[in-house]
């Protein structure tokens, strides 16, 4: 099992240095993450993927626990700012697709699931997605639903659905 987790982290680091090759296809700028900073692209993807639901600055220090290669919480959001969102979705899409042979139920039945899921947002007045809540409150929030392939651990598919937003 400990070969099997070493071969995916071994992977997505070949999939992140893959997109750190081609930071521009994902970045915003064509002038983004032309200089050399404390936290170029690779790191900054890497942590991105690797935070958990520490304060930014808990996640910052526990990264990076010498403070000569630590980075201010201001200089994350700035080159965080930088990334577009396809670059997650690729690092997904090629995990997704370098796992070639699919498991199958008695050889022929692909097992999935599927799953609702709502994500809140911080609120934005100007969103597409603001709705009122039965308590009344009004919040910005997403609903998806994920298809999972459960043998082989993977998602397939997202169906994001809107809910009734509010009218003004």
């Amino acid at each position: 099992m400990k070969s099997l987790h070493s071969n995916i982290l071994k992977l997505m680091d070949s999939i992140i240095n893959k997109i750190s090759d081609n930071i521009h296809d994902f970045s915003v700028s064509d002038q983004a993450f032309t200089r050399c900073r404390k936290l170029n692209s690779t790191d900054l993807i890497k942590l991105i993927l690797n935070m958990g639901a520490g304060s930014l600055n808990s996640e910052i220090f526990h990264a990076f626990p010498d403070i000569n290669s630590r980075m201010t919480a201001s200089a994350f959001e700035q080159q965080k700012a930088k990334l577009k969102p396809e670059c997650f979705k690729e690092i997904m899409l090629e995990l997704s697709r370098a796992n070639n042979v699919l498991q199958l139920l008695d050889n022929q039945y692909l097992v999935v699931a599927i799953d609702g899921s709502d994500f809140d947002q911080p609120f934005n007045p100007e969103s597409e997605n603001i709705f009122r809540g039965k308590d009344g409150r009004i919040y910005c929030q997403l609903h998806v639903n994920a298809l999972y392939d459960v043998l082989n651990k993977l998602y397939l598919l997202k169906l994001p659905t809107l809910n009734k937003p509010v009218i003004s």
